[in-house]
Order: C-alpha cells, then sequence, then structure tokens
C-alpha cells in the first residue's frame, strides 16, 4: 500500500491518521524584517535584508536569494540549494550547509 505525506501547519499527516509527526518550521520570515549577514554575524558583512517576504535583497535592491521553507536557494532561474535554515537563540537564524558551515546570519531588526 502506498500513500503520500503530506504536510499542514507543521504537522505531518497520513490519510486516515490525523496525526504522526510533528514537524518544527522555520521563521515566517513574511512577518517582519531581517538584516542578513554573510556567514556567522552579526560580526559577519551585511549583505541584505528581508522586509516581510521570503527573498534576500542587497541594499540595491537585487535579488540574491531565495527562502523556500526550511531551504534557501539562490535567485534567478538557475537557482541553486545552499542549505538549510536552523533556528538559534535570540530570535536568530543560520543557514547552514551539508557541511555543517554557517553560510548566512538572518537577525531580526
Amino acid at each position: 500500500m502506498s500513500w503520500r505525506i503530506r504536510v499542514r501547519c507543521g504537522i505531518c499527516v497520513r490519510p486516515g491518521i490525523e496525526r504522526i509527526e510533528e514537524k518544527k518550521m522555520a521563521t515566517d520570515f513574511t512577518k517582519g524584517h531581517y538584516n542578513v549577514y554573510s556567514g556567522r554575524g552579526p560580526t559577519a558583512p551585511l549583505i541584505g535584508r528581508i522586509d516581510e517576504d521570503e527573498f534576500v535583497r542587497s541594499n540595491s535592491g537585487e535579488l540574491l536569494y531565495r527562502i523556500d521553507g526550511d531551504e534557501v536557494y539562490t535567485a534567478g532561474s538557475g537557482a541553486k540549494y545552499i542549505g538549510d535554515i536552523v533556528e538559534t537563540d535570540s530570535s536568530r537564524a543560520m543557514v547552514v550547509d551539508a557541511n555543517h558551515t554557517a553560510i548566512l546570519t538572518f537577525a531580526p531588526e
């Protein structure tokens, strides 16, 4: 028997089963403003901002990255996966790659 797992409101569900696994979702970046640093901020260089959407833009408005759930991709038609968002303390989040290297840091204003 095959079945699909669907995610709704951070909970994985299977037909006929109310709840089988809770998943922690990343911060909702459509609410609020965030500074984005290259590497482990805020001592790292400030490269852009998130302004109530799921895109990182440079100070000049150029799209740099796109956020899709807990994953971050480069912007544009040739978008590439760069890492997963990991929640940290103080309402911050970091984007880490497969080697657990911090690529970006998101800090609320």
